[in-house]
């Protein structure tokens, strides 16, 4: 039989990716240049005087984090909107976006954490771009493989992977393939990596504020002990 719905199905998964992927991108360098712009000013340092490293690092991805939030519940209006009076969507699209909303926010707050602390081992405003790069590559790698391979075995794997599944994930759940054991498997994978990623971008973001002069490299400031 004929899936006619198929090609529906796959245009939800690409607007789902799409925005997910466009806001992410757009937040995590705004994560990283904040950092940046603090420390160039030598801000931290005063801040670090009365707060915690930690307090102060997801204070500014909280921050960030109700702008995407905002960002994502206007775009999402609409369609809730078009939903509720029974117009033509793609199906899929709804699931889809409830979906996506969960990923979203997991994701938001992994791939923030992540950028707002490497963004300080950067001297300038201007290095915050090459320092958070890699995490850049991953979300353009990561966005070409959701739309090329979600309804894959690889996919599926992709899905698991906390670095990953917040675009993977709605994409599979859009083309209708994702399964309920699957869901809460990545979920709580990436709560967990959440976790991690909380006490790593704590300390890299402790050592690496407070030392200027030039562009740190990561496995420098590990390898440091804290100020």
């Amino acid at each position: 039989e004929i899936d006619r719905g198929a090609a529906d199905r796959k245009g939800a998964s690409f607007a789902i990716t799409l925005v997910l992927y466009i806001l992410l991108l757009t937040l995590m360098v705004q994560a990283a240049n904040g950092t940046a712009i603090e420390k160039s000013n030598r801000i931290s340092e005063v801040l670090l005087a009365i707060v915690r490293p930690g307090p102060l690092l997801f204070g500014k991805v909280i921050g960030i984090s109700v702008t995407g939030l905002l960002t994502f519940a206007d775009g999402g209006i609409p369609i809730v909107v078009a939903l509720a009076v029974g117009s033509d969507l793609p199906p899929g699209i709804g699931g889809a976006l409830a979906g996506g909303a969960i990923w979203f926010v997991l994701g938001m707050v992994l791939f923030l954490t992540l950028a707002g602390s490497l963004g300080s081992l950067a001297e300038r405003q201007e290095e915050a771009g090459v320092v958070v790069a890699p995490l850049t590559f991953l979300l353009v790698g990561t966005f070409i493989a959701a739309q090329s391979a979600a309804d894959t075995t690889f996919g599926i794997v992709l899905a698991l992977v906390p670095l990953t599944s917040p675009l993977v994930m709605p994409a599979r759940i859009a083309e209708g393939v994702a399964t309920v054991p699957e869901m809460a498997a990545s979920a709580l994978l990436l709560v967990a990596a959440i976790a991690l990623v909380a006490r790593f971008g704590a300390v890299v973001y402790g050592r690496a504020i407070v030392r200027t002069g030039r562009r740190l490299k990561l496995k420098d400031v590990l390898r440091s002990t804290p100020a």
